[in-house]
């Protein structure tokens, strides 16, 4: 079977078990992306250190607390709770924190694909910025 046949049956699967976006996954351009991200976290996470605070720029972190299955089942019931609230109330809370006008909005129906999974936050977010910088 030629490839592009098994991969437009992957991707159709991957659309009815993780929704319209889901098959974008097996896009070539994304695995490089993604491969790349995580070849680089170590020196991304010190450059962020590094880089200090924004001071009184006008910053909104947008929390998504849904979080994978396998994260939940790896986990005591107890210690996924641990995580949620070192996520949403320290991390994520410090992450707001390096301006001096900060704000967190924290999703409750959304992971970590944010953009993807409620893109009006994302827009609604970033016109309330422009509203502050205008």
């Amino acid at each position: 079977m030629p490839i592009q046949i098994a991969l437009g049956i992957a991707r159709l699967r991957f659309r009815r078990e993780l929704g319209s976006y889901g098959y974008l996954i097996l896009r070539a351009n994304y695995l490089k992306a993604r491969a790349s991200e995580l070849a680089e976290i170590q020196t991304s996470a010190e450059e962020a250190r590094a880089a200090g605070t924004c001071g009184n720029k006008p910053l909104i972190v947008l929390t998504g607390v849904q979080q994978d299955d396998s994260l939940k089942n790896a986990l005591s019931p107890q210690d996924f709770a641990s995580f949620q609230r070192t996520w949403i109330e320290t991390l994520q809370t410090r992450l707001a924190q390096l301006s001096t006008r900060d704000k967190q909005i924290v999703l409750s129906d959304v992971g970590h694909d944010i953009p993807a999974q409620d893109p009006t936050s994302v827009v609604k977010a970033v016109r309330e910025i422009y509203e502050h910088v205008r």
